[in-house]
């Protein structure tokens, strides 16, 4: 006859193997709470508590069920997992190095000290512990998937797609591998690959949003909305307040669309928890959603409210930036402006820089119209190369500059002679690049800071570089810097920077794709004008607008919005400037 115990935990983890979180927390605390020296039980919560988010509880749990058995490797493993689920991310490397100490077979704690650093912007870290993971064992799939994506995220993405590829060939019906390789694939331009890869992993497993936010995003990006829509709303289906799903749709849906939607959007709003991403993104789109429709004041609320909780979130530090603005002065005085760098002359990239929102989306479909540019969307390899530098203490040397920069191009650019960089805050190094690459074309978008003040504030940006769109006194600090900085490469290069001023842009697209045509050395074509019918990828928060056509409906926009705006106004450095009136 079975042992009662065993038919409780045998059970609680039926309960735990059919999703039954609840059920399975509240029967294993009253079974362990009944046997206290069980410690199957305590292990038991400890799962149910973390399937259901709350880890502090968990990790109580395990810890529990560890003191019961305290050479168990498992209660082990799931004791430091919970803790770094928890951010105690400290506490769960002490028990890692503790543990090891005694483990035959430490591959999977090294992995949880990778994970400890994910998320941290400790990519080293993570890199490194993940390798000392797979010393141990080869084909650890976890491990493989985070050292990929670590090498990706500081720009080794042709290494961290091989770590990937690798770990989906031990494992094909993995949709967490397949999720992980496709906006890899995208990033190197492989779209069709990107997009084949996303739909895989739904049809591998078609309740993973993750996997079905994956498809929807890469749809969004290559124009495909309305199908991208169905697949937003099945992520809705499957989690009622993923937020990213929520303000996509709001984005990218017509006005009609977005009214039968508003319903949805609001009662997701409703069971966010306050000042998460989640919070955060349901009121941009909401926000959003109201301004199209006229509720000035409605959107202004929710608007204010998404930032407010975005800038808590993810906050700005000026004197950081000011810090950076002299380091850069300091480390560009000895630059040539002629350019030194050795190597492939022939290379032409074309660099297209300005404020984020400021048209350098719509600049690049432009330039990518020609049939001799290609288009590489907004390459973190500036900010990269510049990382070769220490924080601006060693000297400039343009050919490893030039060497880091190279290394983020897609495979599929790497013979082309021109192609286009349009990293907006590029603007920081212009005098570096144009260093490495002599032979580049500068083109700078100038808008009125007031219009990109308020195409920010309206929307969500990735990327720590712009939490400084989330408060109108940062947007302003940073709109001050931005014109210091090209006020210095005015002065020491004014021949090689092209400046058109977005206005001028939309009012005659045609005169202003011929003045790039000559400018950037190329016969003008008629498709440079209608750059809307361009099928590059967009991955930017412009990715609906451009494919809306060229039109002049957001110039001075702001002032509409100049109540909400004037904080911003107000910071704004008259001396910096004089052609805006600001009094």
């Amino acid at each position: 006859m079975q042992n009662p115990l065993q038919q409780t935990a045998e059970k609680i983890a039926a309960q735990l193997d059919a999703g039954q979180f609840k059920f399975a927390a509240k029967s294993a605390r009253a079974a362990f709470k009944k046997h206290p020296k069980s410690g199957e039980f305590a292990n038991l919560a400890g799962s149910a508590l973390s399937n259901l988010g709350q880890h502090p509880l968990a990790s109580s749990y395990f810890l529990k069920a560890l003191k019961l058995s305290p050479g168990h490797e498992e209660l082990q493993n799931n004791l430091v997992q919970s803790l770094i689920m928890a951010d105690q991310r400290d506490k769960a490397r002490e028990l890692i190095d503790r543990f090891l100490t005694n483990r035959d077979a430490p591959a999977h704690l090294y992995f949880l000290r990778a994970l400890s650093h994910n998320d941290q912007g400790e990519e080293q870290a993570v890199i490194e512990a993940a390798s000392q993971a797979l010393q141990h064992a080869p084909e650890m799939v976890p491990a493989l998937n985070i050292r990929g994506l670590a090498l990706a995220e500081i720009g080794e993405i042709d290494e961290g797609l091989a770590d990937l590829e690798k770990a989906q060939a031990l494992n094909p019906t993995d949709p967490d591998t397949l999720t992980y390789i496709s906006p890899l694939l995208a990033k190197r331009l492989r779209n069709e690959e990107a997009y084949q890869v996303a739909l895989k992993a739904v049809q591998l497993a078609p309740n993973h949003f993750g996997a079905r936010y994956n498809l929807a995003s890469q749809l969004t990006t290559m124009g495909r909305f309305e199908e991208a829509a169905e697949h937003f709303y099945k992520v809705l289906d499957l989690n009622p307040t993923h937020g990213f799903a929520l303000f996509e749709l709001a984005q990218s849906q017509t006005r009609d669309q977005n009214e039968a939607f508003l319903p949805q959007l609001q009662a997701a709003l409703g069971k966010t928890r306050r000042n998460s991403f989640d919070f955060v993104l349901a009121s941009f789109g909401l926000g959003n959603i109201l301004l199209r429709q006229g509720d000035e004041r409605g959107a202004t609320k929710h608007l204010a409210m998404a930032n407010k909780a975005a800038a808590s979130l993810r906050p700005y530090d000026p004197a950081h930036a000011e810090r950076e603005f002299e380091a850069i002065c300091e480390h560009s005085k000895g630059l040539k402006q002629t350019g030194t760098s050795e190597g492939n002359t022939t290379l032409q990239p074309i660099f297209v820089l300005g404020q984020p929102r400021s048209g350098t989306t719509l600049t690049e479909m432009i330039l990518t119209a020609h049939s001799d540019v290609i288009s590489c969307g907004e390459l973190e390899a500036g900010p990269d190369a510049m990382v070769a530098f220490e924080d601006y203490s060693r000297p400039f040397d343009a050919d490893l500059f030039k060497l880091r920069y190279l290394r983020h191009l897609p495979a599929d650019t790497k013979g082309a002679n021109r192609f286009v960089d349009k990293m907006p805050g590029n603007y920081r190094f212009i005098g570096h690049l144009l260093t490495a690459f002599p032979e580049a074309r500068v083109v700078h978008i100038a808008r009125d800071p007031r219009d990109v003040a308020w195409s920010m504030w309206r929307n969500y940006f990735f990327g720590n570089w712009m939490n400084f769109t989330y408060n109108m006194n940062w947007m302003a600090h940073q709109a001050n810097l931005y014109r210091r900085y090209m006020n210095l490469w005015d002065q020491r290069y004014p021949d090689q920077i092209l400046s058109l001023d977005y206005a001028d842009i939309v009012a005659d697209v045609e005169l202003a794709s011929r003045k790039l045509a000559d400018f950037c050395g190329l016969n003008w074509t008629e498709a440079m004008a209608a750059p809307e019918k361009n099928a590059a990828q967009v991955n930017t928060a412009s990715v609906v607008q451009v494919r809306q056509g060229v039109h002049k409906k957001s110039v001075g926009g702001w002032r509409a919005m100049e109540p909400s705006l004037r904080p911003f106004n107000d910071a704004l450095d008259r001396d910096l400037w004089p052609e805006l009136d600001l009094d």
